[in-house]
């Protein structure tokens, strides 16, 4: 009796946390605020049978290819529910790469709206949760009070994310797996739990799936809609999403069909179709057997295709299916700015790529941004049936949630595996749908890979600018690009082998010609990349995290076994002694195994601790003596991987977690690495007869012996790793005592004055000659940790005060002049305000914006850009403005220079700072140099003159050489500007310098009157206004002068005291502007540069 007590507190141990029974008090638990977690229908049996609701999701982006993959599929279905209705989705929508333009689509088509996060990460923190519903509803425009629920990514939850849930007004939760099982809380297929709340926890095994959850839990109000395992009928788990079933096996449709077939001749609870939309991309054939199932389900009898609230809402107030009505959605409730439908690019609706979540500010991981009050799910509707309830949870009441223990150190966990290949293409989205399989077929063929390796995760375009005026730029190209980003999980390689292969395709222009035949055309080699991606813990934490549950799993199965075999062979021995025992050669086995069932196949399963050990006995009958039976141990699961979904943004294929397996040797278990080792069954089944008091079968003792000494020599060897591995933390602490101390010392040297230097070549490997600040040239070395590749002549470099050692590479220096042209703000100019230039705006944004956005064009003709415009004419005519307005509306850096400002009175620097200004310039292309009065430094040359006039000609050759000299400008452009043409140096105007010539004359009457409505535009004015009359009264004037007249119009308003203009101010002001321009002498502004002033 004592061993058998000890072997039962010896396997307690093992399972020190094992789950306590769920216990939810019905009177303290009433609805419609909670629920308790049952299997019987919250319908009363005697008010007639519920219906049986079906609810499909969707996970991840919303993006041009992902929503009318969805929607396509419902489509095919061929048929609404009972009532008319259109078939919903809830739709989890994860804020990078969604287009918000598809969310408000399947918003006002009838779908529900929840959140999974801003960036797709596992275990994700308060300002990942609640800044998604943030986005969906300032950017998306969803009304906040429909954005209810929430999904984990990967489905990695815990206490501390349904906390922060609750916190922040959340109404439900779908993270947690269902699982079906003998002994569990779901005993079988027949008996499967409704949802329910968590006041009084959670009664699910969470330990089976990716995250962990207790009954002691208590988060009062919120919901948990659980993501129910499609199971074979022996309760083997196929999925929790996205079945892939392999040949041989039921298809998608079969599948489901069963699920729903268990649950309609049972109780009726939801049947969940959980999926992502990229394998309905990935295959038609898919898509058409979820289409399938969801046909043949409505052909039943009170079937109901529903959104999760919309199940919730029913539970509140269950009515059997014979009374049930659903109202088809027409929600009307989502604002926007222009009143319509928000087509990217537009203001107020951009699209998050590569984690900018911008426009809207940085969100707050406060639960501010929640609706207050919140109603409860349970009282509301999906977006078909909202109604108010008594049971709303406001966040106030629920602030004394804990939020503890921050998850901030996984945002960066991505257990997604396989290989990411992202390239920018020509063309538009629209036109890439249909060139997504030919795409993907082509990448996978180029690595050795099947097409089905490869999907489609994302294509978005690869420039939104967020102005009209952007958009009208975006108008005048003849191509748009795209941002495609594909999923490669091989199957015949490795993913760094795939990666390898690409990168080497992508160098030789296979990958470009590849994508070329199925008519993607690539924008370039540079926008390029690939990417391995790992399923990993964070890497600060792995070495930890495998030496943590190396040494805890191995202990504790050793610690079993010594305490397992110590107990069998004492009770051996006290048997013999009292001549009733076993004889010399058998050995009892545990308790544990007596419980399998020896005529049937059976499987019995210890549920472990969260850090503990899993053992699982499989046992049965067999067909001959000599076949094993084999024992497994599972280690527990890293947060990071999933159970039974490889579950990603791009929708994988099914994966399981490493099974370890362990030796059930008469009664002992231990670790063997590599291939199992088994024993007979038949020294199972001797133990089993020895424990249940029937007669022992024969045993041969040598094999006991031996297992007895091999486990003796694993116990000695075991203390010997233990010994090894204590030692080499104390040589770890050792080294990184070291190490920092060396660090330390490090700073401290660093820390003396060091000497700038340039490197002006590399002798070898390890020399190089610099030049000291000071003038000298010196032969030095180079610290170890400087990378030699960086350091090219020119590079600036820190040298050792003694040694003149190279400490580290400095950014390299801007002169400050230059820096100062780049801190030159534009302003917000459009050229919609700017009147009577169109012409002269068309050339313009020809000669300038045009190469630098689509620079393809230009290649496909086979013409060279022009690498430079003059904008000439006289003073106040707009040559400024129209340099502002290009500033302002491209995408591209800009640097405005006064030509007057770059001439110094050292000989040479001013043609150094037109250097450094052209350096500066292809550095950061695309780049715009704009040169105010190019007069200043462009006059013609002449032989003689002072020392300033041949510094002068001196800066005029340093232009010359960097406009068109051996270095190419790349996309650079420079946009001059003068009120003389006339004085300007031939070879400055010549072609392939300043290729085309802009006049930027007088006003016409026509454009006179287009200017003065531009800058009366706001003013306030008081009735009617004549603009024709002071136009005529203004004629010669410029844009200036006409931005003048209404500053003079204010000003007599404001000595009338008054605060609007009238029309007599602006006749008075167009009068005194008039006389004081007979005051002005006459010039020619204009030339003749053989063409008519233009080019």
């Amino acid at each position: 009796m004592r061993p058998a007590l000890l072997l039962a507190l010896l396997l307690a141990c093992i399972a020190a946390e094992a789950r306590a029974a769920y216990v939810c008090a019905a009177d303290q638990c009433q609805p419609p605020s909670c629920f308790c977690a049952s299997a019987q229908s919250p319908l009363p049996a005697s008010s007639g049978l519920p219906p049986q609701f079906i609810v499909l999701t969707n996970d991840d982006a919303a993006t041009v290819i992902t929503t009318p993959a969805v929607m396509s599929m419902l489509s095919a279905v061929g048929r609404n529910n009972s009532n008319g209705c259109p078939l919903p989705c809830t739709w989890f929508i994860s804020v990078e790469y969604t287009q918000p333009e598809y969310v408000q689509l399947a918003y006002m088509s009838g779908h529900e709206i929840a959140t999974h996060t801003v960036h797709h990460v596992g275990l994700p923190n308060m300002t990942e949760i609640v800044g998604a519903r943030q986005w969906l509803n300032e950017t998306a425009h969803v009304p906040l009070e429909r954005i209810r629920g929430f999904r984990s990514p990967f489905l990695l939850h815990n206490q501390e994310q349904r906390a922060m849930l609750r916190a922040a007004g959340f109404s439900w939760d779908s993270s947690i797996e269902a699982t079906w099982a003998t002994g569990s809380f779901e005993p079988d297929g027949q008996h499967q739990t409704w949802p329910f709340t968590l006041d009084w926890g959670v009664p699910l095994n969470c330990e089976t799936g990716t995250g962990n959850c207790s009954t002691s839990e208590r988060q009062p109000g919120l919901w948990e809609f659980p993501l129910w395992d499609v199971q074979n009928d022996d309760g083997s788990v196929v999925a929790s999403m996205d079945p892939a079933p392999t040949d041989g096996q039921p298809n998608i449709t079969e599948l489901y069909s069963t699920e729903l077939m268990r649950k309609y001749t049972s109780n009726r609870a939801p049947v969940g179709v959980y999926l992502h939309a990229a394998r309905l991309v990935g295959s038609q054939d898919v898509s058409d057997q979820y289409s399938a199932f969801f046909r043949a389900a409505l052909a039943l009898p009170d079937v109901w295709v529903v959104t999760v609230s919309e199940v919730l809402r029913w539970m509140a107030n269950p009515v059997p299916a014979s009374q049930y009505r659903l109202s088809c959605p027409t929600p009307t409730d989502m604002a926007f700015p222009s009143g319509h439908f928000c087509l990217a690019p537009s203001s107020g609706c951009l699209q998050v790529q590569g984690g900018d979540a911008s426009p809207s500010p940085s969100p707050s991981p406060s639960p501010s941004p929640s609706p207050s009050p919140s109603p409860s799910p349970a009282a509301t509707a999906s977006p078909a049936t909202a109604s108010p309830s008594p049971a709303a949870t406001s966040p106030a009441a629920v602030t004394d949630a804990s939020l503890g223990g921050s998850t901030d150190q996984l945002a960066d966990m991505q257990p997604v595996g396989g290989v990411q290949l992202t390239f920018v293409a020509t063309g538009g989205v629209a036109a890439f749908a249909s060139k997504v399989d030919g795409a993907c077929s082509a990448v996978a063929a180029l690595v050795g890979q099947a097409p089905a390796t490869c999907t489609v995760a994302a294509v978005v375009e690869a420039a939104a600018p967020a102005t009209a005026a952007a958009t009208a730029t975006r108008r005048l190209a003849a191509t748009e690009y795209i941002r495609v980003t594909l999923a490669i999980q091989p199957t015949a390689a490795t993913a760094a082998q795939v990666a390898a292969s690409l990168q080497a395709a992508l160098q030789d222009g296979r990958l470009a010609a590849a994508l070329a035949v199925v008519g993607v055309q690539l924008a370039g080699s540079s926008t390029v990349s690939v990417q391995v991606l790992s399923a990993a813990v964070p890497a600060d934490n792995k070495a930890a995290v495998g030496v943590g549950v190396g040494v805890g799993v191995g202990g504790a199965a050793v610690l079993c076994a010594a305490a397992a075999v110590f107990l069998v062979v004492r009770q051996r021995r006290r048997r013999q002694e009292a001549g009733a025992g076993h004889r010399r050669d058998e050995l009892p086995v545990s308790a544990f195994l007596v419980q399998e069932q020896a005529a049937g196949m059976g499987k019995s399963k210890v549920s472990p601790p969260p850090k503990g050990l899993s053992l699982t006995v499989k046992a049965g009958p067999t067909s001959a003596p000599q076949d094993p039976v084999i024992a497994y141990a599972s280690t527990p699961r890293s947060g990071a991987t999933p159970r039974h979904h490889h579950h990603d943004t791009f929708g994988g294929a099914a994966a399981r977690a490493p099974e370890s397996p362990v030796v059930v040797a008469a009664g002992r278990v231990a670790f063997v690495a590599g291939q199992p080792q088994v024993a007979p069954p038949a020294a199972v089944a001797a133990a089993a007869a020895a424990a249940a008091g029937m007669a022992e079968p024969q045993q041969a003792p040598d094999p006991r012996e031996r297992a007895l000494d091999e486990l003796k020599k694993k116990l000695v060897a075991h203390r010997e790793a233990e010994a090894r591995v204590k030692n080499l933390r104390e040589e770890v602490k050792t080294v990184k005592k070291d190490y920092d101390k060396t660090e330390d010392d490090l700073k401290a040297l660093q820390s003396v004055g060091q000497i700038i230097g340039e490197v002006l070549r590399q002798l070898d490997e390890e020399r190089f000659i610099v030049k000291s600040s000071s003038g000298p040239r010196y032969v030095v070395g180079c610290r170890a940790k400087v990378e030699k590749s960086k350091l090219t002549p020119n590079t600036r470099v820190a040298l050792d005060v003694t040694t003149l050692t190279i400490m580290r590479i400095l950014p390299r220096e801007v002169d400050p002049v230059v820096f100062n042209m780049t801190q030159e703000d534009p302003g917000k100019v459009d050229y919609s305000s700017i009147g009577g230039l169109s012409e002269q705006i068309r050339e313009l944004r020809e000669a300038v914006e045009l190469p630098l956005i689509n620079p393809e064009l230009f290649a496909r003709v086979g013409i060279k850009p022009p690498t430079g415009v003059l904008l000439y004419g006289p003073p106040g005519t707009g040559k400024t403005l129209l340099a502002k307005a290009i500033a302002s509306n491209i995408e591209a850096n800009f640097l405005k220079v006064v030509a007057s400002g770059v001439v110094d009175k050292y000989i040479g620097e001013s043609a150094r700072v037109i250097r450094e200004m052209f350096s500066y310039a292809r550095e950061h292309q695309p780049c715009i140099i704009f040169m105010d009065e190019i007069d200043a430094i462009g006059g013609k040359r002449f032989s003689e003159g002072t020392s300033a006039d041949r510094e002068v000609q001196r800066t005029l050759m340093e232009l010359l050489s960097q406009l068109d000299g051996f270095e190419k400008l790349g996309k650079v452009k420079l946009v001059a500007a003068t009120n003389r043409p006339d004085v300007l140096d031939p070879a400055l105007m010549r072609p392939g310098r300043l290729d085309r010539k802009i006049e930027i004359p007088l006003p016409n009457e026509q454009a006179r009157m287009e200017i003065l409505k531009i800058h009366a535009s706001k003013i306030t004015k008081h009735g009617d206004i004549d603009y024709e009359a002071v136009v005529k009264l203004a004629d010669s004037f410029n844009g200036a002068d006409l931005r003048n007249i209404c500053t003079e119009a204010g000003m007599f308003a404001i000595r009338d005291e008054r605060d609007y203009v009238v029309q007599e101010d602006f006749m008075k002001a167009v009068r005194k502007l008039g006389e004081a321009k007979k005051l002005e002498g006459h010039l020619a502004y204009s030339a003749d540069f053989g063409d008519g002033g233009k080019s």
